[in-house]
């Protein structure tokens, strides 16, 4: 598969079928939590990648074996899914096929463009990271393309939560040491005052950073964030570890699960909570040997992703 991956156990929204948009690393931040990797490429204009119905002769094959399975159709890249320059015919056919709610994640930096707050109106769910207000903050943690300044795009994701009339869940991720102070907080929360979202979604780092030397908090720790949060009147939820079990009779296992890893890195549980196949561990473990898979590490965790 080259544009669809998954379902995926997203946190967020459930079983997610991911719809992949954007090449690796095509993006306008370059995060250090970025579970994708690193950006490669920075970019701000947006354009077409490929053969949008390419994507979308694969998507129908795909979803009709697997809609019995996921919750939630979900737009996202291995880079920024607002790049992509046909976002809204690619939505507007995909709707048109689907009896899931349709989503996309964004990270939000694009929303200062009258065109892109117009194509996100027909999703069901949009889920726009916001992590600082602080410039110096942003900077730290999301690393921006040297156009891109916080105030431009805070203003844009005041914007188009006025016109927006479907779920806006705004996910602020933080990182220990960086984001998470609760003066950052104060100003996260001031801000907030002034969108119409249906609920933050407070997440950290829980799997392998594009960058080492940043972690997560524990989930001590955020949910103490997420209860200050609440004090000063946000609408928020911590977002812990998901897994939905699907059930699924896989005939194309070893594609599917690099697809998936490709995507986001998962531990062995994960799998095999995600697949319920008795020879998860087996097929796993020939795809190491193959150099297809490799085994890493994030605060003693063991981390199963793609190699490089």
């Amino acid at each position: 598969m080259k544009y669809i991956f998954g379902p995926v156990p997203s946190r967020r929204l459930g079983a997610s079928l991911g719809v992949n948009l954007v090449p690796k690393k095509i993006c306008s931040l370059d995060c250090v939590y970025c579970e994708v990797g690193k950006t490669t490429d920075f970019e701000i204009e947006r354009k077409r990648f490929f053969a949008p119905d390419d994507l979308l002769s694969e998507f129908k094959i795909i979803y009709e074996r697997k809609k019995d399975i996921i919750d939630v159709v979900t737009f996202t890249g291995a880079g920024e899914p607002t790049l992509n320059i046909d976002l809204t015919y690619l939505a507007s056919e995909v709707k048109k096929n689907i009896d899931k709610p349709l989503a996309v994640l964004t990270n939000g930096t694009l929303l200062f463009r009258e065109d892109v707050r117009n194509e996100l109106l027909i999703f069901d769910i949009v889920v726009p990271s916001f992590d600082a207000v602080s410039e110096d903050i942003f900077k730290r943690v999301n690393r921006p393309h040297p156009e891109l300044k916080i105030e431009k795009i805070i203003k844009g994701l005041k914007e188009f939560s006025q016109i927006f009339k479907g779920k806006l869940f705004v996910e602020i991720l933080l990182v220990k040491g960086v984001n998470d102070s609760n003066e950052e907080l104060d100003k996260i929360a001031n801000v907030l005052k002034d969108i119409n979202y249906t609920k933050v979604q407070l997440n950290t780092v829980f799997r392998p950073p594009a960058y080492k030397g940043f972690q997560g908090l524990n989930e001590g720790e955020l949910l103490e964030k997420g209860l200050y949060l609440a004090k000063k009147g946000v609408k928020v939820e911590t977002v812990g570890s998901f897994i939905k079990s699907l059930s699924n009779n896989n005939e194309n296992l070893e594609e599917d699960l690099i697809s998936l890893l490709s995507m986001r890195p998962c531990t062995l549980d994960d799998l095999k909570l995600l697949f319920e196949r008795s020879d998860i561990e087996k097929i796993i473990n020939k795809l190491i040997i193959d150099n297809k898979l490799t085994k890493v590490i994030i605060n003693k965790d063991e981390f199963i992703k793609v190699r490089d």
